[in-house]
């Protein structure tokens, strides 16, 4: 979050020199600026060592942007939500499933682990082509759960219940047998659970 504002800063100061830059060579070029007026400037600058300190910080900034531009995006960048609906195939052709509906399952589902206290969940499809030619895309579905975990578990093992319950609710109910499912206890709490779980 802070590293993209800070990309997005520097993006919007490094456009705005250059669109200075851009008017002034504009201005030059089109006689719209005296030469003696810009070349004797031209001069001065370059003789001074903010000049040369400003054209360092440019260029670090320059192969710092063109680095951010040609790196490969990242894994959670690649899977996204796609359009709140998850593409399944079947031997009589393609069904369509509401992220709402695998949420809402996988949501009950692990709210009734042992230990868990409560759980946030975060769907991501990522489209991937066929292996084989003619092969209609497939989705891959990315599993997020952020749980807040009770005293009374080893986190250790309420997490591994977690992962196997989602998996295995994926597999049972909807066919989904390759998600990938992350699980990442948010917080541990001893405060004791009031009244009885209803499954």
């Amino acid at each position: 979050m802070v590293s993209g504002f800070i990309n997005r800063l520097l993006l919007f100061v490094f456009a705005l020199c250059m669109a200075a830059l851009s008017a002034a060579v504009l201005g030059a070029s089109l006689g719209l600026l005296p030469e003696s007026l810009w070349l004797n400037e031209v001069h001065y600058a370059l003789g001074q060592k903010e000049s040369v300190l400003a054209a360092g910080i440019a260029l670090l900034v320059s192969l710092h942007l063109l680095g951010i531009a040609c790196e490969g995006r990242s894994e959670e960048d690649r899977l996204r939500e796609d359009g709140e609906v998850m593409t399944l195939a079947t031997p009589n052709g393609e069904v369509q499933v509401a992220l709402k509906a695998i949420r809402s399952l996988l949501s009950d589902t692990i709210r009734q682990v042992h230990g868990v206290r409560d759980c946030e969940i975060h769907l991501l499809v990522r489209r991937v082509k066929g292996k084989g030619k003619g092969q209609a895309p497939a989705s891959l579905l990315g599993v997020r759960v952020n749980v807040v975990l009770g005293t009374e578990a080893p986190v250790r093992t309420a997490s591994d219940a977690v992962r196997e319950a989602a998996e295995r609710v994926l597999d049972a109910t909807f066919g989904i047998a390759d998600a990938e499912v992350r699980v990442r206890v948010a917080d541990v709490t001893n405060t004791p659970v009031r009244g009885r779980r209803v499954v």
